[in-house]
Protein backbone atom coordinates (compact mmCIF):
# COMPACT_ATOMS: atom_id res chain seq x y z
CA UNK A 1 0.00 0.00 0.00
CA UNK A 2 3.12 2.24 0.47
CA UNK A 3 3.87 1.86 -2.69
CA UNK A 4 0.33 3.06 -4.43
CA UNK A 5 0.98 6.07 -2.20
CA UNK A 6 4.16 7.20 -3.83
CA UNK A 7 2.60 6.51 -7.34
CA UNK A 8 0.20 8.89 -6.00
CA UNK A 9 2.68 11.00 -5.72
CA UNK A 10 4.86 11.23 -8.88
CA UNK A 11 1.85 11.17 -10.62
CA UNK A 12 0.66 14.47 -9.22
CA UNK A 13 3.74 15.45 -9.43
CA UNK A 14 4.57 15.32 -13.39
CA UNK A 15 1.19 16.41 -14.05
CA UNK A 16 2.31 19.67 -12.43
CA UNK A 17 5.18 19.95 -13.93
CA UNK A 18 4.24 18.78 -17.72
CA UNK A 19 1.23 21.77 -17.31
CA UNK A 20 4.03 24.28 -16.08
CA UNK A 21 6.17 22.68 -19.46
CA UNK A 22 3.21 23.17 -21.93
CA UNK A 23 3.01 26.93 -21.04
CA UNK A 24 5.47 28.22 -23.10
CA UNK A 25 4.79 25.22 -25.75
CA UNK A 26 0.89 26.04 -26.36
CA UNK A 27 1.75 30.10 -26.44
CA UNK A 28 4.63 29.55 -29.04
CA UNK A 29 2.37 27.21 -31.25
CA UNK A 30 -0.48 30.36 -30.78
CA UNK A 31 1.93 33.01 -31.97
CA UNK A 32 3.28 31.16 -34.43
CA UNK A 33 -0.12 30.04 -36.14
CA UNK A 34 -1.78 33.23 -35.09
CA UNK A 35 -4.25 31.54 -33.35
CA UNK A 36 -4.34 33.60 -30.24
CA UNK A 37 -5.34 37.16 -31.91
CA UNK A 38 -5.98 38.58 -28.63
CA UNK A 39 -3.71 38.75 -25.83
CA UNK A 40 -6.35 38.17 -23.13
CA UNK A 41 -6.88 35.13 -24.63
CA UNK A 42 -3.12 34.41 -24.17
CA UNK A 43 -3.30 35.29 -20.38
CA UNK A 44 -6.11 33.25 -19.73
CA UNK A 45 -5.15 30.29 -21.34
CA UNK A 46 -1.48 30.57 -19.13
CA UNK A 47 -3.94 31.29 -16.10
CA UNK A 48 -5.60 28.33 -17.08
CA UNK A 49 -2.19 26.24 -17.05
CA UNK A 50 -0.47 27.69 -14.13
CA UNK A 51 -3.69 26.81 -11.81
CA UNK A 52 -4.07 23.63 -12.98
CA UNK A 53 -0.12 22.93 -11.97
CA UNK A 54 -1.08 24.74 -9.20
CA UNK A 55 -3.68 22.03 -8.08
CA UNK A 56 -1.63 18.93 -8.72
CA UNK A 57 1.67 20.42 -6.76
CA UNK A 58 -0.71 20.94 -3.84
CA UNK A 59 -2.47 17.63 -3.96
CA UNK A 60 1.21 16.11 -3.97
CA UNK A 61 2.29 18.64 -0.99
CA UNK A 62 -0.58 17.23 1.10
CA UNK A 63 -0.28 13.81 0.26
CA UNK A 64 3.34 13.27 0.76
CA UNK A 65 2.46 14.60 4.53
Amino acid sequence: MNSDKKDNLNIYKWLALISLTLIPFAAGIGILFDLNSDPMQLLIMAAGFLSLSWINWSRYKEKGK
